[in-house]
């Protein structure tokens, strides 16, 4: 006998003692029990009279849902876990287990503080991200123009090998070289031909769909737009677009600038025979 109430006041102390939360709660999501760990934790209360508040008052939002579900027994296992973070400012892990014996009927609560957990993985998380963002960063850079922001040389390859797929049956090619460039480099000085470069592109950006059409500065003063979908009569609506875009420039534009001339060459047909025909 004193074997057995001296066991049963080692539990009581082991429990007590703990650094794991240990709750009992009944069907009625009333606390029976709650070791000091998971008054810490949970930041369980009592009142004047000393007795501990109603457990679903007790946690953060997301954690009182599951407790109502656990005790209604709606939709959940025996055993799942669940994390939140306390008004403390700290991670709690824990384990809600259904029980039902003679004794008690209701809910085990382990919890442990998770922290250390939490904080790590969200710092892996945010590692992952950084290496993400640098990772695309350097494969958007590889495949763009740094001077005009327009798909490069290396993006036309890659259209062309098929390593980049468009996804249609017809597509509108334009073809567009700036006339005079090299007189423009020469009398104007290569800042100023940098500028039309950057001009030419901002005209072919403003004459396509964002979403899908693509733009890529290939040469020196070559650019070449694709346009999925197009049939020959809307790219040639491109092609006038464009021609508008630079007369309005050139209009706008003061006399001692150069002036925009571009020529335009366009076609449309099958997206495969396009790309036959530019390999």
């Amino acid at each position: 006998m004193n074997n057995q109430k001296l066991s049963e006041t080692l539990i009581n102390k082991i429990i007590h003692d703990i650094d794991v939360g240990v709750t009992l709660v009944n069907l009625n999501g009333e606390i029976v029990y709650a070791n000091p760990e998971s008054e810490k934790l949970l930041g369980i209360k009592k009142d004047e009279q000393g007795n501990m508040y109603n457990i679903i008052n007790c946690h953060p939002d997301n954690l009182k849902e599951k407790f109502q579900e656990k005790l209604q027994q709606k939709n959940m296992p025996k055993r799942s876990w669940h994390r939140t973070i306390h008004s403390c400012g700290r991670w709690v892990k824990s384990q809600l287990s259904m029980v039902s014996l003679p004794e008690f009927q209701g809910v085990i609560v382990i919890s442990r503080d998770a922290t250390e957990e939490v904080t790590l993985k969200q710092e892996l998380e945010k590692a992952h991200q950084k290496l993400q963002y640098k990772y695309q960063t350097v494969k958007e850079m590889a495949i763009t123009d740094g001077l005009t922001g327009l798909y490069n040389r290396q993006y036309m390859k890659q259209l062309i090998s098929g390593v980049i797929k468009i996804d249609t049956e017809l597509s509108g090619v334009l073809v567009i070289d700036i006339n005079k460039f090299k007189q423009i480099n020469d009398e104007y000085g290569h800042a100023e031909g940098d500028k039309i470069l950057q001009q030419t592109a901002n005209i072919l950006k403003k004459s396509i769909r964002k979403d899908t059409d693509i733009a890529i500065r290939y040469g020196g003063d070559e650019f070449l737009l694709l346009l999925p979908g197009c049939s020959e009569d809307k790219t040639k609506q491109i092609k006038n677009r464009i021609t508008s875009l630079v007369n309005t420039w050139n209009k706008n534009s003061t006399s001692s600038s150069p002036k925009l001339d571009l020529a335009i060459g366009y076609t449309s047909g099958k997206t495969d025979d396009l790309h036959k025909r530019h390999q």
